[in-house]
């Protein structure tokens, strides 16, 4: 699971890349339910699911201390964002939730 997710995370290179990426991203998620269940019922926190603190940093460095705390927001609401989403039976599709970070992201 760890592998697959990011190896979708490293495949991003440009802004234009995110939204097709996002979906992938947690579409891999929905396909690996039951191991993401797992790890959230085990309590296992979801930060393993992303090896690399710094998700966003690691494909746009970021240039001013501004910019890398904004990404360290956004990583952090991506986090989020799938512990709910697993809490929640996965009630939204990854399209809508990639929509839902993206919206959130635009703030």
């Amino acid at each position: 699971v760890i592998e697959s997710l990011s190896e979708i995370i490293g495949k991003v290179k440009s802004a234009e890349d995110v939204h097709t990426n996002l979906v992938e991203f947690f579409t891999q998620i929905k396909k690996q339910r039951s191991k993401v269940e797992l790890l959230a019922k085990a309590d296992v926190s979801l930060q393993l699911l992303f090896p690399n603190a710094h998700i966003l940093e690691n494909v746009f460095p970021a240039p001013t201390p501004k910019d890398h705390y904004r990404m360290v927001a956004v990583d952090s609401a991506l986090i989020g964002l799938v512990r709910e989403w697993v809490a929640r039976d996965f009630d939204l599709s990854p399209e809508e939730l990639a929509n839902v970070l993206e919206l959130g992201v635009s703030i």
